[in-house]
């Protein structure tokens, strides 16, 4: 009897990851979904060795938009987009955004991060430079 209940269990839980991997792509491959895709707005195929991890960027000019609900830093100067990641520096300029109109240009420094691949944004100043 015990060995029919440990074969019900084993089968259940088997099941269970089977239903899981049905509808998290990628969980059972060690590859998660987020890494396979780029963020919004990133140029994940071109290897950019000055924004790498840790290195801190000051002066950085350019707009930010909202993209698929994350903020992203256009620079003036590049091909490469930024998806800022949250902290309160970027609460301040969400609210600054919406209080304002039209196209507005930023003037930032931040620490760069990497993720999956990608290069990211730790904003720790910003200043509204106009349009």
């Amino acid at each position: 009897m015990r060995f029919l209940s440990a074969r019900v269990l084993g089968f259940a839980f088997i099941s269970g990851l089977t239903a899981c991997a049905m509808f998290w792509p990628g969980s059972l491959s060690g590859s998660p979904q987020g890494m396979q895709q780029s963020p919004p707005g990133q140029n994940r195929g071109r290897y950019n060795p000055n924004y790498r991890e840790g290195k801190s960027v000051e002066g950085l000019r350019g707009s930010i938009r909202v993209v698929q609900s994350r903020y992203v830093l256009f620079p003036e100067e590049g091909a490469f987009r930024f998806v800022l990641l949250e902290n309160l520096n970027l609460e301040r300029i969400a609210r600054a955004m919406a209080e304002t109109t039209g196209d507005v240009r930023w003037e930032i420094d931040a620490e760069v991060t990497e993720f999956g691949g990608a290069s990211y944004l730790l904003v720790q100043r910003a200043q509204l430079i106009g349009g």
